[in-house]
């Protein structure tokens, strides 16, 4: 077992030397650059939780297919060289379109084949020194092309930068620049049209392009060497590989074994090649490798970056396995994933939540079951999760996969938590390796302190019941959310007893992940002290592995503080804090807060999700305490307890050091009485559920909410939604912010009752004023007598209304101009004169009251565009006694918004007519605008079509 190696040199200073194995920690000045932070050393000395002892796993693996010792490859390079030429025939990747059509399938040997021919045109055609950066400029429908390129750059010896944002330019740009790229790799449909772009934008210089075929992933700047990945793969092929219930899978190469008869043993066939990896003296026991079967691997994440790439692009060739890339798109038509995944009898599938959400909402009906396929060789369904979430498991266990004739479902369902942020390494998942040394004696007996609250009575409280410590267990715990809300871990129940008590008030219902990985080394560590928590406390997973990045490229402070940060203890001696180095590299900073029950990893969320909020106690002012809640379980609340939001967000702004908690809502819904109503039930539900005060719920439209594509599919998006809420740029339909109880960092004076011009501000303010400087005051608001006109000095106070005025203006200056347009080229065109106004305003009163019917007092919508006609209808719907309401004619670039806002509005106002002019009336008319129009009636009892008088 080997370690991250300590980086050597970085800006910060020199790193001190290891630590020996005796001595598990070292004082804290004896590291640069460190600030002591300020820990309560009496409440953690001797009561911190060391991490567990890493799981060991056997180191020298053999190669399923033929039982080849995996120790012999340097790289993950040779290890597709030695597929390429000992399962040259065998199916490496295939792709699977939206409509379950297989549109792409290479062999080992056509992949092997095209990297290598990569490779040779990089070294030949190009003069770039070892270790150059090589991008990666492909589009998302290329990903077949890009296991060619991607391991093409590493065989030349090259690194390779995989960019998912060619759509963007500048951030493309940005990326070959920060990465100092001297090479591009893309199609030659992707070079036509960068250089449209390229020409558009210039003085923007690229680099050489060789036009070839790769992939579009990202590493979002992180260095993953050889190494590493050779310990994650061989990690989790081990983990994967320890079911005892594996029995399905595709048949081994036919170039590797040819079988004589059916007694006969078979016949080792060796390529003529150099160097054969498999000695003489294994053939005998290579001979029984006939009855292995590969697996057969199903994804649809995404294969170009974070785990996706690692569980298909690197696993698939560590493991020889047949991997499919399916479009993501197939979960949302009934039964088509369920007859993929028949078709190549797969035994290993991978997915997200999202996609585990639409198999459920588009499963076959009860009639369509009897045709279901069957999927009994699937053996574990991986769901790349931030929390596990274990009533979606159930039900995707009992009403999908058991119709399917799974085996054991409940066991095939295994979440497992990754770092898509740190290289995509995967942090903890169910598997069959043994358990952690001292995970058998942990139990929920742990309670250095209470939380806070009343205590529970004496007898009333019992201990709940533990879990086998195996690994394949499925855990899921009832955790008090009081406790919670203190950072604290207390279980309430646990197994069956837990489910049925999930709908409870004051609880929260969790699912473990498993045990960490093997060979890793983890901690929960209290964020903002960097301290060791106590067992029954909620901090931030620090973890430390073999198979981790080294750090953040070209950002070596940032790689310090993240990828080497080094937890800190108190020993009970000295009672000073020191820090904790078990490892020689430090631990990971994952950014996931969670906690270990009974040894297993919880998680509730990122450390960004977390939203706290000042406890407020008049009786002691002087301390400072918070509530912690976690935006999921806010979510959740909303979704499950008011009927009515389709989609729900939750997020904190800071302003002026007070953090305010915002919801962020989707709803059909669009009259004014009906949200009100949904915004007092989520104010009121945060406030029975979660003790939050919430200082703003605000609703939009289904649909309108920034999102960000995620394995292919639009989830919302917490930091835009939040950064878009800042800028005011959301599209709302109602908005209701609470301040009272909220925000208690305003400012006030001396008077907090009657404010600055209060009787005791003013005995203040006077009581610091001289006596000569104190005068008195009157305030009033001097209304004119008259107002006369500038040519006939009439009074004009004498007119009642503005339509009187216009009369009179008629009769009196008749020939004078009233308005003047002004076309697109800034000429002014032929004015109009106060009696042809007049005129104009008496015809279309006239028209009004001929052809609609209006009564006086009614209200009335008016769709022109900015002209003489919409001024002279205001003035003709004054002459009728009606009450015009203007609105902008909608915009074709936003017609969808506009229309679904003035439909709301003439259901709120009840109005069924609309006033226009031949503008209006041919875009009311056009079958888009219809469509729109329709679309928004549909889910409305209270909305008709509007009829346009034109």
């Amino acid at each position: 077992m080997y370690r991250r190696a300590r980086p050597k040199n970085f800006q910060n200073g020199p790193i001190s030397s290891p630590v020996v194995n005796d001595m598990p920690w070292r004082p804290q000045n004896n590291l640069p650059n460190i600030e002591r932070p300020e820990i309560n050393v009496e409440e953690m000395a001797g009561k911190q939780m060391l991490p567990l002892e890493p799981r060991s796993i056997l180191e020298q693996a053999v190669d399923d297919s033929t039982m080849t010792p995996m120790s012999r490859f340097a790289s993950i390079m040779e290890v597709l060289r030695f597929r390429g030429l000992y399962m040259a025939n065998a199916k490496a990747f295939s792709v699977v379109d939206i409509k379950g059509r297989e549109t792409a399938s290479w062999t080992w040997e056509k992949l092997h084949g095209r990297a290598e021919k990569i490779s040779q045109t990089i070294l030949e055609k190009t003069q770039l020194r070892r270790g150059a950066r090589v991008a990666l400029v492909y589009r998302k429908s290329e990903i077949m092309e890009f296991l060619a390129a991607f391991y093409g750059c590493m065989m030349a010896g090259m690194t390779a930068v995989p960019i998912n944002v060619i759509e963007e330019f500048a951030e493309m740009t940005y990326i070959l620049n920060y990465t100092k790229s001297e090479l591009a790799l893309t199609t030659e449909y992707n070079h036509k049209a960068l250089s449209k772009d390229l020409a558009m934008h210039k003085g923007v210089d690229w680099p050489l392009g060789v036009t070839c075929k790769a992939p579009n992933g990202e590493l979002k700047g992180v260095a993953v060497s050889h190494r590493t990945v050779l310990s994650q793969c061989h990690t989790i092929k081990q983990s994967l590989g320890a079911n005892p219930n594996r029995s399905c899978g595709a048949p081994g190469s036919p170039t590797l074994f040819t079988p004589r008869s059916n007694t006969a043993p078979a016949e080792f066939k060796t390529p003529s090649t150099p160097t054969n990896p498999i000695s003489p003296s294994r053939r005998s026991s290579t001979a029984t490798a006939e009855t292995k079967r590969t697996d057969i691997v199903m994804s649809w994440l995404e294969p170009r970056q974070q785990v996706g790439l690692v569980l298909g692009g690197l696993l698939g060739v560590y493991r020889g396995s047949h991997t499919i890339f399916v479009h993501s798109g197939v979960t949302d038509t009934p039964g088509l994933w369920a007859h993929c995944a028949h078709r190549y009898r797969v035994n290993l599938a991978l997915g997200d939540y999202e996609g585990v959400r639409e198999l459920l909402r588009f499963r076959p009906t009860e009639g369509a079951k009897k045709d279901a396929p069957s999927l009994t060789c699937l053996e574990a369904f991986l769901i790349d999760a931030v929390m596990v979430k274990p009533l979606l498991d159930l039900k995707f266990a009992n009403e999908f996969l058991s119709d399917l004739g799974v085996p054991l479902p409940h066991q095939v369902v295994i979440p497992m938590s990754s770092l898509p942020e740190h290289g995509g390494m995967i942090l903890s998942m169910r598997d069959y390796l043994v358990f952690p040394k001292g995970a058998d004696v942990i139990d929920f007996g742990f309670e250095y302190e209470m939380p806070r609250g009343p205590l529970p009575e004496l007898g009333t409280r019992q201990r709940p019941q533990g879990y086998s410590p195996a690994s394949n267990t499925i855990c899921h715990y009832l955790l008090d959310r009081g406790a919670l809300k203190s950072n604290m871990v207390q279980v309430l129940a646990t197994g069956e007893e837990a489910l049925a008590r999930a709908s409870e008030r004051g609880v929260v219902l969790v699912g473990a992940f498993g045990y960490a990985m093997p060979r890793a080394t983890l901690a929960i560590v209290d964020p903002e002290t960097t301290a060791l928590c106590q067992p029954n406390r909620v901090g931030e997973i620090w973890i430390d592995s073999p198979s981790i990045a080294f750090g953040f490229w070209e950002l070596p402070k940032h790689s310090q503080s993240i990828f080497h940060a080094l937890p800190l203890i108190v020993p009970v001696d000295t009672m000073i804090p020191e820090v904790y180095d078990p490892v020689p590299a430090g631990f990971l900073r994952t950014g996931l807060l969670g906690g270990l029950i009974e040894g297993r990893v919880v998680i509730f969320g990122l450390y960004e999700d977390r939203i706290q909020q000042e406890i407020v106690d008049l009786d002691h002012p002087e301390i400072v305490e918070f509530d912690y809640h976690y935006t999921a379980d806010l979510a959740n609340t909303v979704l499950d307890r008011i009927v009515g939001f389709t989609a729900c967000i939750a997020f904190e702004c800071i302003v002026n050091n007070e953090h305010l908690p915002v919801i962020c809502a989707e709803t059909p819904r669009s009259q004014r009485s009906d949200l009100v109503k949904l915004a007092d039930f989520a104010r009121q539900a945060m406030m029975d559920y979660h003790g939050l005060r919430l200082y703003t719920i605000a609703i939009a439209p289904t649909g309108s909410l920034p999102r960000a594509f995620k394995n292919g599919k639009r989830v919302l998006h917490p930091v835009l939604c939040r950064k878009m809420f800042e800028l005011g740029r959301l599209r709302l339909m109602h908005i209701q912010s609470s301040v009272d109880d909220t925000v208690f960092n305003i400012p006030f004076g001396d008077d907090t009752t009657g404010g600055i011009w209060g009787p005791e501000a003013l005995r203040a303010r006077e009581s610091t004023m001289p006596t000569h400087a104190r005068m008195v005051q009157f305030s009033c608001c001097d209304y004119p007598k008259e107002v006369l006109d500038e040519k006939t000095k009439i009074n004009l106070s004498q007119f009642v209304s503005l339509p009187e005025i216009l009369v009179w203006r008629a009769v009196v200056n008749h020939d004078e101009v009233a308005f003047v347009a002004v076309d697109g080229r800034g000429k002014d065109t032929k004015g109009m004169t106060f009696r042809k106004f007049g005129m104009k305003v008496v015809s279309i009163a006239h028209y009004i009251e001929k052809r609609s019917g209006f009564k006086t007092g009614d209200k009335v919508v008016l769709l022109f565009p900015n002209g003489v006609e919409f001024a002279a209808t205001v003035y003709a719907c004054w002459l009728l006694g009606l009450v015009p309401v203007p609105v902008q004619l909608p915009e074709a670039s936003r017609l969808h918004e506009d229309v679904t806002l003035l439909m709301g509005l003439l259901a709120e106002l009840k109005v069924t007519q609309v006033i226009g002019n031949t503008a209006t009336d041919d875009l009311m008319k056009q079958k888009t605008t219809m469509i729109h129009i329709k679309a928004s009636v549909g889910p409305r009892q209270d909305a008709l079509l509007p009829t346009v008088f034109n």
